[in-house]
């Protein structure tokens, strides 16, 4: 009986002794703004012992958090809506409750999707962060509408990725390092209307794998590709097509314009002037022995013509050059 007594004034103890918890209140008037502003939120409880008021939209500010577990999503019962901003949460699970998801400028670099459960979110908001890839399992988000990973760190983009989001009809990944897009299997994305890849430095975009009928606006702008080959074949919805900041070949250009105009198909291009030329490499050498060749050739006449005139040797170099270059199209 007095072992009895001793464990229970230890328990006693060990429960008065702990930390109350935490009770989060809104930050604003939450009845006007249709959301709960919620300011501060930190790991130093756990999360066993906090609470969160019992609303649909909750918003957190300054939160410093590491990772935002499952436990504590699950502290917010009712949340259908969250927004996370100027934070920091490296790591967050996704909710299968959520409809609404956006975690910003929060150094985020992964997050968690448990592919055990059905998903409701339509909206997935990550602007702004450290994500080096795209998250794991993001196909398993078969009701996303719009997905926003732009000002990110991607470098390489798999578009096959996305396959599997049938209901996917904006696409933003502008504002990251993607050098190439490229495809290991068919990329059947098939409610897509808007792709924007605006703003990266992709010298490569393989889009013959690509199944989207209905991508009606695509943004390359500020990037530095040359060509997009079979633009108008493979995206047969297209009608605006953002293209400027690049270095676009002209015979490609051309050749785009001229199917466009026999097909009767209406385009706004934006940007694809001015083209460049490439410089032809074969026999580019030879060119340049013959210039020079036809340089010295020239400065020998010249000095032959004013010996025979003055009878002295005279340096024309710079009479030579400048005929030379004018011969050549110079300035």
């Amino acid at each position: 009986m007095a072992g009895f007594k001793r464990f229970l004034f230890i328990l006693v103890v060990s429960f008065t002794s702990t930390s109350l918890g935490a009770r989060y209140f809104c930050d604003n008037y939450s009845e006007e703004d249709s959301f709960c502003l919620i300011t501060s939120v930190t790991a130093d409880i756990h999360s066993c012992r906090v609470e969160f008021p019992e609303h649909t939209s909750i918003q957190l500010q300054f939160a410093l958090l590491d990772e935002l577990s499952s436990q504590l999503l699950y502290r917010m019962q009712n949340v259908e809506r969250l927004d996370i901003f100027n934070s920091n949460i490296k790591s967050a699970f996704l909710k299968p409750e959520l409809k609404y998801f956006r975690v910003s400028r929060c150094q985020l670099n992964e997050i968690q999707i448990d592919t055990a459960e059905p998903y409701h979110l339509t909206e997935l908001h990550l602007p702004e962060n450290e994500l080096a890839a795209i998250p794991k399992d993001l196909s398993h988000l078969s009701n996303l509408t719009l997905v926003d990973l732009s000002n990110n760190h991607l470098s390489f983009l798999n578009m096959q990725d996305f396959t599997g989001l049938d209901q996917l009809t904006i696409l933003g990944l502008s504002y990251n390092s993607i050098k190439a897009v490229f495809s290991t299997g068919l990329v059947r994305i098939a409610s897509l209307k808007f792709l924007n890849l605006a703003h990266n430095q992709i010298t490569t975009l393989d889009i013959s794998r690509w199944i989207m009928p209905e991508l009606n606006e695509l943004d390359v702008s500020s990037n530095s590709l040359d060509r997009i080959e079979n633009i108008l074949v493979q995206l047969p919805g297209l009608n605006t097509v953002r293209l400027d900041g690049n270095q676009w070949d002209c015979p490609w250009r051309d050749d785009v314009l001229e199917i466009a105009r026999s097909t009767n198909r209406t385009f706004e291009w934006i940007g694809l002037d001015p083209c460049h030329a490439k410089v032809k490499i074969q026999g580019l050498a030879q060119k340049s022995r013959n210039e020079q060749k036809l340089k010295d050739s020239l400065g020998d006449t010249i000095t032959k013509i004013a010996k025979n005139v003055t009878q002295n040797v005279i340096n024309f170099d710079d009479i030579v050059d400048d005929v030379f270059c004018r011969i050549l199209g110079g300035q």
